[in-house]
C-alpha cells in the first residue's frame, strides 16, 4: 500500500462493515482516521473535500460498499494546486 492515503485506506478497510451499515453506498469523505461527509456522487464528495482541505488536499473518497476500490491521485490535488469547483 502506498504512503499516501495509507491511513485512510486502512481506516475505512478495518470498519467498512461498520461505514457500510451507518452510510451505505454513499461516498465517503475520508481524511485521517474519520469520515467528514457522505455525498450521493463521487464528485459532490471530491468537491467538498478540495473545499475543506483546500491546503492539505490529501483526502479519501470511496465508498464504503467499495473499499477496495483502487486509489487515483489526481496530481493537481496532490501538488497543492489552486484549482476552481463547479458549484
Amino acid at each position: 500500500m502506498s504512503d499516501i492515503l495509507a491511513t485512510e485506506s486502512e481506516f475505512l478497510l478495518d470498519n467498512a462493515d461498520r461505514l457500510l451499515a451507518q452510510y451505505g453506498e454513499r461516498f465517503l469523505l475520508i481524511k485521517g482516521q474519520e469520515v467528514h461527509g457522505a455525498y450521493d456522487t463521487r464528485e459532490e464528495a471530491i468537491n467538498a473535500g478540495v473545499e475543506k482541505f483546500a491546503k492539505d488536499a490529501e483526502f479519501l473518497v470511496r465508498s464504503a460498499a467499495s473499499p477496495k476500490t483502487p486509489t487515483y491521485i489526481i496530481p493537481a490535488l496532490a501538488a497543492g494546486a489552486p484549482i476552481t469547483c463547479p458549484q
